[in-house]
């Protein structure tokens, strides 16, 4: 299996929490935390499609988890 693209051997970083409690720095965080949420959900499918894995998840004894 070839080596994986170095740019999945790079994990995003993760924002620092807000410094205060104030709206405006807990909305910045959240803006700032979805983004590295996005950036590890594309490293993520980045990871699966390298690997050949398929996004639909897999369900054993579906009738039976009814």
């Amino acid at each position: 299996m070839p080596a994986p693209p170095a740019a999945l051997m790079v994990p995003p970083v993760r924002p620092e929490p807000p410094q205060n409690g104030t709206v405006a720095a807990i909305l910045e965080h959240a803006v700032e935390f979805g983004g590295y949420v996005a950036e590890l959900e594309n490293q993520n499918t980045a990871w699966r499609d390298w690997a050949g894995v398929s996004r639909q998840p897999r369900v054993d004894n579906w009738s039976n988890a009814k």
